[in-house]
Parts: structure tokens; sequence; C-alpha cells
């Protein structure tokens, strides 16, 4: 089976993309050119990046290795998607795409019969899961090709776990699965703890898992589930014994999460909190958590002295979106426009494109541009940005306390759009934080005379 590129003369639209249109040397036998064109529209959805220049096929090679661990050059997928000169691709490339979709190989992906025998095996894994083997349901979910199905099978049964209440089984096998989750992707460990995360919090109070290691690891630290700081998993933040923390990472993780709900509750935000050197090396995320506590103390008089109390004086060109994302939310709700317009000003955005591609931090820093410019008295600015911002956008568990801010902004850009308080009282009802009252929405995001225009 040959394949035969004929000079690019004109592309096909699909899916909003430009596919390269595959000719055929008369006399040989015709491969499907439209089973190419559907595999990389396909890969497009999966991943939602659209292809129109070439940063967007480094970008979909970084995804496609993130959850494949296979890569596809960049420069490869430039010659599939019409952006460089067409040559001939390998049946590996083929290979790697397909897997990326979802199918075992090319060929699966031209039969139209997705992993048949993948089928069978996870019905034997769900098999022995129902009579309670399950160490040999994860042996056997080990000999699975792809991550993403093993990772979704890992999720529903964790989820099953949880619903039934069955605590000492759900962390049996919590721990017996962590090794095989520890070698996913960190995109699907994160996916893997969300998923779980969610169903734990649809269950009423159940004691012991904060007390875990493997709970601490796979679901606690990976879905801060900060809507309910105030309810199941604020209590399991006080519940953590003295040493029962799997790190001092996770030590320290559930101290700025002690914090944080006292600012939410409008309590005294206390404590020991480490300082540079020793915050260098742990992860951004957290990192960013621990600025946004040195900030909740009060104890700095600006967000530069916090930095370098915190990290030591230095540029701020090594941080990322990850450590940017927490703290946005922190600044958001603080209502303190120096920190607001500190974070615009002072945190660049990374230019890898796979991090700049849909971070969730950047709708956020839409939101926290408007505040800036409502600070500053110039409303037709922010409410260019207001209409910017997509709540629907950014991460899951920071939604209803960003629609709280956007609600305040909402009814002070444009008062008449949506019934704003009634959703702010909503809201506030729901989560329970005194941050979050009548004099909060009646006064936050007011302009203050001392700003620069």
């Amino acid at each position: 089976m040959t394949f035969w590129y004929k000079k690019v003369s004109w592309y096909r639209k699909i899916f909003d993309i430009k596919i390269v249109v595959v000719g055929r040397k008369p006399g040989t036998r015709f491969v499907h050119f439209s089973m190419i064109a559907r595999l990389l529209n396909e890969v497009v959805v999966s991943s939602g990046v659209e292809i129109r220049t070439s940063g967007d096929c480094h970008t979909l090679s970084e995804v496609i290795t993130a959850r494949t661990g296979k890569v596809v050059n960049y420069n490869t997928l430039r010659r599939m998607y019409g952006l460089a000169k067409p040559v001939k691709p390998s049946r590996g490339s083929l290979d790697i795409l397909s897997e990326f979709v979802g199918f075992d190989s090319y060929l699966h992906f031209t039969s139209g019969s997705p992993r048949l025998h993948s089928t069978r095996s996870k019905e034997e894994v769900y098999l022995r899961f129902a009579r309670g083997q399950d160490a040999e349901a994860i042996a056997l979910l080990r000999e699975m090709p792809e991550s993403t199905l093993r990772s979704d099978m890992v999720i529903q049964m964790g989820r099953e776990l949880f619903v039934s209440g069955d605590t000492a089984r759900a962390l049996s096998f919590l721990e017996l699965v962590e090794p095989l989750v520890a070698e996913l992707p960190y995109s699907e460990i994160v996916h893997v703890g969300n998923s779980m995360g969610i169903a734990r919090s649809t269950l009423p109070s159940v004691s012991g898992l904060i007390n875990h290691h493997a709970y601490q690891r796979m679901v606690h630290s990976l879905f801060v589930d900060y809507p309910h700081l105030s309810g199941y998993y604020g209590a399991e933040v006080d519940a953590l014994k003295p040493g029962r923390a799997h790190s001092p990472e996770f030590e320290l993780f559930t101290t700025c999460l002690g914090m944080l709900r006292n600012f939410l509750l409008g309590l005294p935000v206390e404590g020991e909190l480490p300082e540079s050197p020793q915050t260098l090396n742990i992860h951004p995320i957290l990192q960013g958590r621990l600025f946004a506590c040195h900030m909740m103390t009060g104890i700095h008089d600006t967000p530069q002295e916090a930095w370098n109390r915190c990290f030591g004086e230095g540029a701020l060109s090594d941080l990322n979106l990850e450590f940017a994302h927490e703290l946005f939310l922190y600044a958001a709700m603080s209502n303190d426009p120096g920190l607001v317009c500190w974070c615009l000003q002072e945190l660049p955005m990374s230019s890898k494109p796979a991090q700049r591609h849909e971070h969730s931090a950047l709708h956020t820093q839409r939101l926290l541009k408007c505040m800036a410019r409502a600070f500053r008295g110039d409303l037709s600015s922010a409410r260019m940005h207001f209409e910017k911002f997509e709540l629907d956008e950014t991460h899951i568990i920071h939604r209803d306390l960003l629609d709280m801010c956007r609600c305040v902004l909402g009814h002070r850009l444009f008062p008449k759009k949506q019934p704003w308080k009634r959703r702010y009282d909503d809201l506030a009802a729901q989560l329970g934080f005194t941050r979050f009252d009548d004099a909060f929405f009646k006064t936050a995001y007011r302009k203050i005379t001392t700003l620069q225009p």
C-alpha cells in the first residue's frame, strides 16, 4: 500500500482546520486520504487545539506527548496539517495519533473497530472488581496499553467505592492503585484526583480518610474543594493528626488551606509560614498558595515585601501559570487594589504555547484586569474586560468563589443586565463564607483615588 502526495494546491476546511488533500499516482492502490483527514480532525477535537499556525502544531505535539508518552515532532504535524511542504507520514506517526484519539493503532482506526480486545479486558477487570478481587483487577488494568483508558477505569471504580460507603475498601483500593496512577501523565493524575474528589464531595462526613497517605496524595491534595472549606473539606483539614502528613509539603498545604478558610470565614489569619530559602523547591502551585497566605496575614506592607520574605529578592521571571493560578484566586477575593495591580504588572505569563493555551489562570487574569480598571474608575475599559471573562473556562474548583466576585462587578458595571444580587445571595447562603456579605457586595472594587489612572 503506497501513499502518494501531490503538490498542495488547495485545502479542505473540516472542523475549522486546514487539511491537506492527498492524491495518488494512477495505477496504484488508493489509500483512503479521507481516513487521514478524519484522523487529523479527531486529533483536533480530542486535544482542543485549533491548528492555524506553526505554534499550534508545537502545542499539539506537547499535548500528544503528555497523553500518550510518545512523540510526534511538531514539524511532522506542520506537514500533515498543510502548514509546510507535505511528505508521506510514517505509520508510526499515524499509530500515535490513532492512540491519542482512543484506538490501538491506525489499522484499528481505519477498520472502525476500536480495541475489541480492550473491551474484553475491561469486562475482565470489572468482573474481578465486582467480586472484590481488587488486586487482580488492578493487575489486569496495568496491562492495558492506553493511559486514558486506565485512568477512566480507575476513576469509575474509585467513585463506586466512595459512593458505596465502604471506606475501608476504598482506602485499600487507593493504596493498591496508587503505583499505577503514579505512572500516568501528570494531567491524567490530576484528572483522577479531581474526578474521585467530586464523588467524595457528594457524601456525608466520612471519618478516617484524611489520615490515610494514599488519600492525601491521590484525592485531597488534588481536588481542593474550596466551596466546601466551611463544610466537610474544612473538617478534613482540621482532622489531620500531628505526624500523619505523608510529607512536609502536605503539612504546609493543610496549613495554607486552614489560613484560607479563616480568611473566608472572617477569622484571624495567623500562623508560622516558611520563608526563603526553604520555599524555593516546593511545587509552584503550593508556592502560589504560600505567597497568598503571606499576604493574608497582613504583616507585609506591599506584595513586593511579601515576595522578598517568601522567596528572596530577585526577578520573577521563573514563575509560571501554576503559581499564578492560586495567587490570582486570592487576589480576586481580596479587594486589594495594590495586590491586583501588582499581579498584573509583575507576574509574567509563560511563553510556552502548551502553558499559554487556554490555561484557566488566564481567564482569572481577565477578571483581575476588569477589577484593576474598576479600581481606577475606568468603567468603560472594565466593561470590556468583564465581557471577555468566561466563568465556565475557569477551574471547576475556583468557579463558585470567582462567581461571587463576578456578581459584584456585574452589578457595578451592568446593573440592569442580570439579577446579580439574587445570584450573589444564593451563592453566599450555599457557601457559608462571611467574607462575602452585604458590605462586600456594596463596597468591593470601587474607585481608589490614590491609584494612578
